[in-house]
């Protein structure tokens, strides 16, 4: 059975609006876009987080959720050293 991985996403973006708003508000300055090339399961760069649907599908939610926080903080993290 195949995941809807941007249900997923969603999802996990739209707790953030409460308990994590930084997260939150960085995720939304950026385009998420599906890139099948990808061998790591989130990318980020050039105001995009770019997700790889085959390694995603392969995930729990936790572990999406997780991933997902990593990329995001990491994005926080660049802007704040820049």
């Amino acid at each position: 059975m195949k995941k809807n991985i941007l249900q997923i996403i969603n999802k996990i973006t739209q707790s953030w609006f409460l308990s994590e708003p930084l997260f939150f508000s960085t995720f939304c300055t950026h385009d998420l876009v599906s890139n099948e090339k990808l061998n790591v399961p989130f990318r980020t760069g050039k105001k995009r987080i770019e997700y790889s649907p085959k390694i995603i599908e392969s995930l729990n939610e936790d572990t999406i959720s997780e991933l997902l926080k990593i990329i995001v903080l990491y994005k926080i993290l660049v802007h704040l050293i820049q």
